[in-house]
This record gives structure tokens, C-alpha cells and sequence, in this order.
């Protein structure tokens, strides 16, 4: 529990239970139900207004369509045999430590908070252009000028 799982977005495992699903091709499974969270501006992971929702007493409770269930391991070859772990919930949770450790390196610690808030964390951004300007080229002269300096050159040669 506590961990951060990423599959599309970022998921906290807020509890581990027993799902005794009875269909025909659904085993019963341990799963982990996450909720949805984001980085806030200093670092902490928490969840998006979006996804709580208002109580009597004030406070906010998380809304239950925003959970996730990520299956851990299910009893496919029955109930009297241990269950069969499943991979991609750890896949999850690596993915999300190879995410962290590739912002880590690109920001320091202040920058990346701002990059996960930012809408536009996804794109390049171009470099700043140069404040060299460049070289300017020759001009060269058109053909009609060259072809009158020709004409030029031959003229004062027969004279």
C-alpha cells in the first residue's frame, strides 16, 4: 500500500482486497484499488479535485468512479492451490520509478514540480534563437549585368 502505480496517469494504492468474482471467465483475484493523483507544486503526490466530491461535514470523499482496481494475483487454477501472480501491476510500478528517475535526471527537484504542472509538460520546447545574426551572402550581380559588362569590355577592345 502507499505505492504509486503508472498506466495513462499516476495511481496510489489506497487498499489490497479479495475480489471473490463468480463469472464464468472472471477468477477470484487479489486486487489493488488505487486513485488517481498528481503532482502538486511542491512534489507531493495528491488527488485532483475532479475526482472528490463534498461531504455534510465539510470534508472531501473520493469519487468511487474514480477508482482503479489493478489485479495482483488470481486463482485461476483454483481455490485450494495459491494464486497465480500477475506481471502488470509490477510493470505499473516500474514504469512509474523509471517515469520518476527520467524527470529526476532532466529537472532539478524545484523545476520538475513546475513541469508536472505545467499543460504542456509533454512537448519539446524549442531552443531560444541565436542572438548571432547570420553572415550575410554576396549579392550577385544578375546575368543582364554580366552580359552588359561584356558587351562593354568587347566595345572598348575594337576601338
Amino acid at each position: 500500500m502507499g505505492k504509486i502505480l503508472y498506466d495513462r496517469g499516476c495511481y496510489l494504492v489506497i487498499s489490497i482486497q479479495y475480489v471473490p468474482n463468480k463469472g464464468r471467465n472472471v477468477f477470484p483475484c487479489w486486487e489493488a484499488t488505487t486513485e488517481p493523483v498528481s503532482k502538486n507544486a511542491s512534489g507531493e503526490y495528491v488527488v485532483p479535485s475532479k475526482h472528490l466530491v463534498p461531504t455534510t461535514d465539510g470534508s472531501k470523499k473520493l469519487l468511487k468512479s474514480a477508482e482503479v482496481g489493478f489485479a495482483l494475483a488470481e486463482y485461476s487454477n483454483g481455490d485450494e492451490v495459491d494464486p497465480v501472480r500477475l506481471p502488470f501491476a509490477d510493470q505499473c510500478l516500474a514504469k512509474h520509478l523509471e517515469r520518476e528517475a527520467r524527470l529526476a535526471s532532466k529537472f532539478p527537484p524545484a523545476q520538475e514540480a513546475r513541469q508536472a504542472l505545467s499543460p504542456l509538460s509533454g512537448r519539446k520546447r524549442r531552443e531560444p534563437a541565436a542572438s548571432v545574426l547570420p553572415t550575410p551572402t554576396p549579392i550577385r550581380s544578375s546575368r543582364r549585368q554580366r552580359v552588359s559588362r561584356k558587351e562593354g569590355d568587347q566595345n572598348e577592345t575594337q576601338h
